[in-house]
């Protein structure tokens, strides 16, 4: 790639030549390159991606740079103490043998990539994007705070999921520039649930839940941030005796987290005593759907988020969602979706219980929930958004 910085937007060819760099398998990261090329046809999208690309997501980018492809790179990234300093190398060997982009798009800014922004900025003249997608802001360890700012003072232009993690961003940085944008991903699995017929008892038999009882879904993934054993200490209360018999807990717990964290959830699901479905699989498209419309009540107040796109699929399949008030969800309220918050876990039993007495007037409220989700967050409605970052 060439040194120096200009402003050129269309190759001679008139391709817009695009690198994005996260994770190639990413079901954000394959629907947002989908839908940039059905929006834009003469995009030319590369990838370039720590992780290993399954073979059924290779169909989503022209160009795929893997640094599994390099069998040394196996050998020094398993030693923590060295990975960013031997990272910087390999960086600087794949940049001197990359052709010209207009645009390098990086999404989760990790500490893994702070080095890759600064050489992109001193050796191309692409311009840069950084989309942040929410744990990247919120959980930096403090001794790399300095790197994050730097890395974002490298950028062209900034996105985030939603408007209250701009602000933060904005405040928490002092940040002078006016080059911060608010950009949704769309939810492809929205199209999957909308396609699916099943009414939501009949999405129960298929799963083989009861359907003489409400299903409370535990979070959506297996990640220590979900919460799970704070949850199950709190649901142990007294208080939630009288609708115990109501309800089975589901526990999707398929990806994310250690294998000691998952030990210390089943253990905690086990002393419960409650009903509980415990699903520890990677699940279809269609499973995923069904699951979301079998779902009667979602349980999502883990510590940080930016724009839930699970917790998003859940309300648009009807469910009635808990939530945190300390999550930033304003935008959703503004778009007159209907959810219930609490101040803190302790709180969750009441609430609970309260939604679980009245199901049917909250399961009424949340029917409503349909349509402001599909305008926020369907790509056809939300791809424009991210047109702008290539102007």
């Amino acid at each position: 790639m060439a040194n120096g910085k200009n402003t050129l937007k269309i190759m001679p060819d008139n391709k817009i030549r695009l690198l994005l760099v996260g994770d190639a398998n990413s079901i954000f990261i394959t629907n947002y390159a989908l839908w940039l090329k059905n929006t834009k046809s003469n995009f030319e999208i590369d990838i370039l991606t720590l992780t290993e690309i399954k073979p059924e997501n290779q169909v989503y980018y022209n160009r795929v740079i893997s640094l599994s492809d390099f069998p040394s790179y196996h050998s020094f990234y398993k030693f923590k103490g060295v990975r960013r300093i031997v990272l910087h190398f390999f960086y600087a060997h794949i940049i001197s043998k990359l052709r010209d982009y207009q645009n390098v798009h990086f999404h989760f800014i990790s500490p893994l990539i702070y080095s890759l922004i600064g050489l992109i900025k001193q050796r191309t003249n692409s311009k840069i994007i950084l989309t942040i997608w929410g744990s990247d802001l919120y959980r930096i360890f403090k001794i790399d705070k300095s790197l994050f700012r730097k890395s974002c003072q490298h950028a062209d232009s900034i996105s985030f999921t939603n408007k209250e993690s701009l602000e933060f961003f904005k405040k928490n940085y002092n940040w002078p520039k006016p080059n911060l944008y608010e950009c949704r991903f769309g939810l492809s699995p929205l199209e999957n649930i909308s396609e699916l017929k099943l009414q939501k008892n009949e999405c129960k038999t298929e799963l083989g839940w009861d359907n003489n009882r409400l299903s409370v879904a535990v979070g959506y993934n297996l990640s220590k941030g979900q919460q799970h054993l704070k949850i199950l200490e709190a649901l142990r209360q007294n208080e939630i005796h009288t609708i115990k018999d109501k309800i089975q807990l589901v526990f999707p717990l398929g990806y994310g987290g250690s294998v000691e964290y998952k030990k210390e959830v089943l253990a905690a699901i086990g002393q419960s005593g409650f009903e509980a479905i415990i699903i520890d699989k990677y699940l279809s498209n269609k499973e995923v759907a069904l699951l979301r419309k079998a779902t009667d009540i979602m349980i999502q107040v883990q510590t940080t988020d930016q724009f839930s796109g699970s917790m998003q699929e859940h309300i648009f399949a009807g469910n009635v969602v808990i939530t945190g008030n300390w999550l930033p969800y304003k935008k959703l309220k503004e778009s007159g979706v209907y959810f219930e918050e609490v101040n803190s876990i302790a709180e969750l039993p009441d609430k609970l219980t309260e939604i679980v007495r009245n199901y049917k007037s909250c399961e009424l409220k949340a029917q409503h929930n349909h349509e402001p989700i599909s305008m926020l967050s369907r790509w056809k409605n939300t791809i424009d958004s991210w047109m702008i970052l290539y102007h």
